[in-house]
Order: C-alpha cells, then structure tokens, then sequence
C-alpha cells in the first residue's frame, strides 16, 4: 500500500470523530501536534550534518543580478525582424589579424589567453582558454548594440566546450549605467552545439551586449553569435508563482500572515535535513501552516549541496530522500529548486526521474517556446528591488502572457542581500494581489502551462 502522509491520516482519524474543528475553534490543531511530534522526532526527517547553529543562506553565493524594469512596453508585431544586429557575427572580417567589432577581456583572477580557430560554418572562431582560475572569467564580446525597450530577443552562439558555461547579458540604459545579469547555462560539447537563450529589454535601457564567458579551468570555442527580435509564445494567460528557498522561519512568521491575508499560495523550497534543527528554520508544524493554508511544499535537497559536484550515490541521496521525507510528512512532493542555481545534464536526467520541474536561478521569463521544465527561469527579489522592479515584473507578465516566478529567501528585517523587509513582501503581495494576474503554485502553474508548451525554432 502506498505510504500516506501524516497529514492526510491524522485528519481522516479526526474527521471521523468530529472533533477537529472543534479543536481548531478552541485554538489546538491536532493535525499540526502531530506532524512537529512525529517528523522532528527522527522518524521522518533526515537531519542534515551540514547545518550549523545559525546558518547562513548560502544560495547567494550563486544568485544573479536583479533585472532594472520599469513599465514594460507590450510587444509590436509590426517591429519584429529576423535579422541579426551583431556585426561580424563569425570573426569573417579582421583588421590585423584582430576581428573586428570584437573584444576580449579578463575579469578576476584567472590567466584567459585568447585565440582564433576554425570555425562551425566558417573559416574562424573565437577560442578562450584558462589554465589557472581563482576567480571571474575570460571571453570575446561584441561591440554594444542598440536594442528596444520592452521587445523580447534571442540570443544564439554556436559553441565547443569541456566545461559547463552561461551566458551574461549586459544591459546600459541612458544614463551610462550597466548591469550584468546571468542568462542559462549550457553544458560542455566537444562537438559544436548550438547555445540559444531568450530575454525582454527592460524600459530604458539603449544598449546591449550578451557575453558567453569561460568561468573555469578549460577552454571555450564560439562561432556564429546571433542577436534578433522576436515575438515570444504567449500562454493562454499570465501566471506568477512565489517561491521561497531555505525554509527560513522568517518567511513563517512575516511573509505566511501576508499570504493568508492576500489569500496568495506559495511553494516553499525547503532544505529537508535543515527543519526543526535550530531557531533559524521552520519547524514540521510551521510547515504544516503552510500546506494547510494552500501553499505548494517542495524539495530543496537534504543539505544544501551543489548537485553539479556529487557522485552518482550521493546525487540520489539528496534528490530522493529529501523528497520521500517530505512526502511522508507533508504530502506528495513534485517539485525541487537547484541549490546554488547549479545544474547540467546528468542533474537534469536524475531530476526527470524524481520530479516535475526543477527550479533555477537563471534570470527571465517562461514562454511557451522557451520553457524548461528542469530549468525554470525566475526573477530574484532583494532587499534593494523597488517596487518599480516588482510591478514591472508583473506587468511583463501579464502584458506578454508569459508565467513569471519570483524567488525569496528570509522575510526579516537582516542586512543580508536576498532578505526582503516584511513591509517590503507586504507591498509586494500588495501590487501582485491589485495586478489581477493568477497567482499560483509551482504545480498548479505547470500543470497549466505543459499542454501549451511548443518547440522552439532551430
């Protein structure tokens, strides 16, 4: 018989008798004693060894920039074009041996040398390698292009590599000021591969540049680089979920009375081996709060690993215990977030084993042709997004149909950069809330949105 969740049993039992909501009128959940009884004591949650006595939220070693929206412009079919705006895309055109309209640069401590190579469908390409890294990256860029506020692009390279890559996208708006945000990570290739990833132009920004660094030891080949306009395929309608990573006890005790009083559901994100260990995370019971009101309870491993650098053995351990834990206390787990935003194919193929979705920290929008369900992409709220940023969020949502998910770590008032002032969540669920965009959960969203998705142009 298959295991039922402590959750699902307890209430069938106290239904029976007729006496739960009583009990709950008179201010005691039963169904909560029971779950903090039975899953802290041991019998269903596996502790995890790497907590410390107040942790830290150790997913902000890996977290991207946060996009700069303001209003956001509907996408004009009539705009649309097909051709590609960088200038000698494949190295073809050289002034002393050098390609034109092309740099490199070195960021960080590393030693990137630079070369030219043959190319995928042309005589050169662009080739990094490192041999010494400490930290940052190496790469050839294009010159800055002029790009429009509000229209969606895609960007494509065509690539060999023997490590894991991603793209940065380099935003300039007019007054000077450039922001970098990491766009999907691409796994290594030792045959060419074709890299294509997609984003919208925030208001005001004039310029751009999509880099595609090398950030390890190893080398990297690109050729055939590509920046076009595009309309982007819309779902039937625009959805928004939000998500919280950790199980942080602030997000318990200041962002879950927001929820409630909004009527919001949300997906926690909870590092199973973490609950109940100390002060800083929530309880089974304060978990159980947010199951009862409506929230999604999903998987963020047992420890808080980078999945990237565990052995088969223990990649299976962090994926499916965490789950099956979970499971046994809270109900059927179908969702997980990458700790540390990490992921390639082999984490993917282990994920497909185990769960729905998977959740990434790569920064954009879900569209109907460029949704990856074991790479959702996001946009990551900190404590300096305004609520310019937030409403503009939305409204790229709703105006594009397109599903935007929003990613929390604490709800306090900590100087740390991914905690989120309660009064700053309240004004947010505020504007959400006010936006009339369907709010939904991880798995109630994709549910929604799988039948509509399509295949994207080659």
């Amino acid at each position: 018989m298959k295991q039922k969740s402590i959750i699902g049993l307890a209430l069938a039992g106290l239904l029976i008798f007729g006496t739960y909501s009583a009990a709950v009128a008179a201010g005691h959940d039963p169904v909560r004693q029971i779950t903090e009884g039975r899953c802290i004591s041991g019998a269903f949650l596996t502790h995890s060894t790497n907590v410390g006595a107040v942790a830290a939220d150790a997913d902000t070693s890996d977290e991207v920039s946060i996009n700069n929206f303001s209003s956001p412009s509907a996408i004009n079919a009539t705009t649309l074009t097909s051709s590609n705006i960088i200038v000698n895309s494949s190295f073809e055109t050289q002034s002393g041996g050098v390609p034109n309209n092309w740099r490199t640069n070195v960021y960080g401590i590393n030693n990137a040398s630079f070369s030219a190579v043959s190319g995928y469908n042309s005589a050169t390409a662009a080739r990094v390698d490192i041999s010494s890294y400490t930290s940052g990256d190496g790469d050839w860029y294009h010159d800055a292009v002029p790009v429009t506020s509000g229209q969606y692009y895609v960007y494509s390279d065509y690539y060999r590599s023997n490590v894991t890559t991603r793209a940065i996208l380099g935003i300039t708006d007019g007054s000077g000021t450039t922001q970098y945000i990491n766009l999907a990570s691409t796994p290594a290739s030792s045959v060419w591969a074709k890299y294509a990833v997609d984003f919208f132009i925030p208001q005001n920004i004039t310029t751009a540049v999509v880099f595609h660094p090398l950030a390890a030891k190893g080398w990297l080949e690109t050729d055939a680089n590509s920046l076009t306009t595009a309309r982007s395929q819309s779902f039937n309608r625009a959805l928004v979920s939000v998500t919280f990573d950790d199980g942080w006890k602030s997000i318990h005790d200041n962002a879950l009375p927001v929820l409630k009083r909004d009527n919001l559901p949300s997906t926690q994100y909870l590092v199973s081996g973490y609950l109940g260990t100390n002060k800083s995370y929530m309880s089974a019971a304060d978990v159980y709060d947010f199951a009862h009101s409506g929230s999604e309870i999903a998987s963020h491993t047992v420890d808080h690993v980078d999945l990237t650098q565990q052995t088969t053995k223990n990649l299976q351990f962090e994926l499916t215990r965490s789950k099956a834990d979970l499971t046994k206390c809270f109900g059927t787990v179908t969702d997980f977030a990458e700790p540390l935003g990490t992921y390639n194919a082999v984490t993917e193929a282990a994920l497909a084993k185990s769960y729905s979705t998977a959740r990434s920290t790569d920064v954009g929008f879900n569209t109907a042709d460029s949704t990856n369900p074991y790479a959702l992409k996001v946009q990551n709220v900190s404590s300096t997004t305004t609520d310019a940023q937030i409403s503009a969020w939305i409204d790229t949502a709703k105006l594009n149909r397109v599903w935007l998910i929003l990613v929390y770590h604490q709800i306090d008032t900590n100087s740390g950069q991914y905690a989120r002032t309660p009064q700053d969540f309240a004004s947010d669920m505020q504007s959400l809330k006010a936006s009339g965009v369907k709010v939904s959960t991880i798995r109630d969203a994709y549910a929604e949105v799988k039948p509509q998705l399509v295949k994207a142009a080659k």
